[in-house]
């Protein structure tokens, strides 16, 4: 059975990106904090420790993100970032990928957390 792919989650607006007036820290604060509710929207859903870990794949000069929402059924919501970049394919994953995704995103993210 294909995933299911959510835009969002009622209420929980993503931040506009305006491209005539460019201000990173600006957008990227409102992104992290869109990104921390939906988080914990998804943990209300569902207890499973990887629900609300996100997984992405390179597109064009970005990349599409994807939040786990839920495994059974597996279902993720599509994280808008910028471009709103989408993965024609993650319609097509399983549990166990996903959950491959998600330990390879950890690994990423704690080896470049880690200051030398």
């Amino acid at each position: 059975m294909a995933a299911k792919i959510y835009s969002g989650i009622d209420g929980i607006e993503p931040p506009k990106f305006d491209f005539s007036n460019y201000n990173h820290k600006d957008y990227t604060e409102k992104y992290e904090k869109y990104v921390d509710q939906l988080k914990e929207e998804c943990k209300k859903i569902s207890n499973d420790p990887d629900v609300g870990e996100i997984i992405s794949f390179p597109v064009a000069d970005g990349k599409a993100q994807y939040m786990l929402l839920s495994v059974k059924p597996l279902q993720f919501i599509h994280l808008h970032n910028v471009d709103g970049y989408h993965e024609e394919m993650v319609e097509l994953l399983t549990v166990k990928k996903t959950r491959e995704l998600v330990q390879k995103a950890r690994a990423i993210k704690e080896m470049f957390s880690k200051k030398s």
